[in-house]
Parts: C-alpha cells; structure tokens; sequence
C-alpha cells in the first residue's frame, strides 16, 4: 500500500461522536434565539460516526451533498468583535456567493452571526453559543419571506428559482473540540424532519425550523482542518425539490482533537440565492 494510500485510510477512519437528535414528543419543538435557555427541545444523544470530508476520495460539493468546503482568504481581521468588520465581511461574502451559485442576485442577511464556544444565552444580538443539536434552519417548506427576515426583496419579479445558503467560516485557531458537523442532504428523508418553530422575540419575527430525528444511514461530515482561509457552505432551502435542499448541521466534541485547543470561535452569514426567467 502506499504513502498515499494509508494517509487517505487514516483520514476516512471516522471519529465516534455524540450527536443530539430530536425525538417526536406531540409538543411542537421551539427554539428561542434570544435565549436559549426558554427553547423546547425533546433531545436524545446517539452515538454518530463523522467522517473527515478532506480525505474523502470525491470532495462534497452543493449539488451533491448540499454543501462544499472551499478555500476564501478574505479579511476577517476584528470580525468577532467590531459593526464595522463584520459589514465589511458580509459585503465581501455576498460577491463570494454571487460568483460561486451563478445566481443573478444575491440577497444577504444583514447580520454576520459570531458563535463561541458557551453554553449560556446569547450576549448580544449578534453573538450567541454554539447551536449543540441536529437541526435545519430551515425545513421542507422553505425559507421566510426574504423582506421579513431582512435579506431585503429581489430587483425583479420574474423569480425562477431560490436557494438559501449558510456560510460558516472558523476565526479562532484550529482544530477546535467543537466543530461543525455537516449531514449529506442525499441520506435525509422527508419523515427524519420534526417541524419546530425557529423564534426571535425581540424582533418579533418566527419561522418553521427542522429539528431532525435520528437515521442510522445519516451520513456525517467534518472538516477538522479547517482555517480561517477556507469557508464551509451548506445548502438550507432550494425552491427546485431536485436539487438539495435540507443539510442538517450541529456543533460536536471532537473526540480526537488534541488537548489545549483554542475555544471556538466562528462566524455565519446566510443570503438568499436569485435566478431570474
């Protein structure tokens, strides 16, 4: 065998990692992103292999699995801690994602969204933890309304086809004991999704959120090399049922992360992908 050969073995040896899934209660599931100690969430953890995707003989990739990671250097000086930053940082991701859809419009949220490594309530509007359940943001019945979730309304009204995408992206130093695990949209059926409500109160605004159920054919993906110079992008919604449209993500601990590892520190941005007739 050679060098190559059982570098690419060590790399798909899975990881054995506890995910928290959903489990249907009768209650409809709830989660309060202004505090998320008030959610209702019915949670069971179940033990998942995840796979590192850079080893993977054929890479993820949006029309597949949902989602893509791609090397993006861009400027992410202060974007943890500064308004100014961070809008500097959403206009550079909203030409990214224009270029990489091929789309003919992009509508960005205007909120670029720092996570850190905590378990408490949100800080300040744009800060919060980890989000350490499997979920979708959004579910089969598509994303909001763009205009009442701030992404703005498209320039024309001959929409064809939407798609939402997030955009995931580590500041602090990898490997970090909690990264983003991402679910291959192919192996997500239809009954694995339990509709929940996705509410922020403070701005009065709610939407139909996928908590997702536990599948033993779910197939789990992670990126633990990940740097600031790459980006992750995942798939949420797509008004086309033949393409992806659904990839399950949550924060993990990564068991083989070595000890010491900075706490994590990563910031979203999510828009709303526009092709016109």
């Amino acid at each position: 065998m050679s060098t190559m050969e059982q570098s690419r073995d060590v790399a798909l040896e899975p990881v054995r990692a506890t995910l928290n899934y959903s489990v249907p209660t009768g209650q409809r599931p709830r989660l309060d992103n202004d505090d998320y100690s008030r959610s209702l969430t019915f949670l069971t953890p179940v033990e998942m292999p995840v796979v590192d995707g850079a080893g993977l003989p054929t890479p993820p990739t949006l029309e597949a699995e949902g989602f893509v990671c791609l090397p993006h250097r861009v400027d992410v000086t202060g974007v943890a801690d500064s308004g100014d930053a961070r809008d500097r940082y959403i206009a550079d991701m909203k030409r990214f994602m224009l270029e990489l859809s091929g789309a003919d419009e992009i509508l960005i949220a205007p909120r670029a969204v720092v996570r850190r490594q905590a378990h408490v309530a949100a800080t300040t509007a744009n800060e919060t933890p980890t989000v350490d359940f499997v979920h979708s943001d959004f579910s089969f019945a598509g994303s909001p309304d763009p205009e009442t979730g701030g992404y703005g309304v498209p320039s024309r009204a001959d929409v064809r086809r939407t798609a939402s995408f997030n955009q995931w992206r580590l500041l602090s130093p990898g490997p970090t004991q909690r990264p983003l695990a991402l679910c291959d949209a192919r192996t997500v059926a239809a009954e694995d999704v339990i509709p929940g409500d996705s509410v922020f109160p403070a701005r009065d605004w709610s939407f139909e959120l996928a908590f997702i159920g536990h599948d033993p054919d779910h197939r789990w993906v992670y990126f633990p090399g990940l740097t600031s110079e790459q980006v992750l992008v995942f798939k949420q919604a797509d008004s086309d049922p033949g393409r992806p449209r659904v990839v399950p993500h949550t924060a993990f601990t990564d068991p083989s992360c070595p000890p010491g590892a900075a706490p994590r520190i990563s910031v979203e941005t999510r828009c709303i992908a526009v092709w016109y007739s």
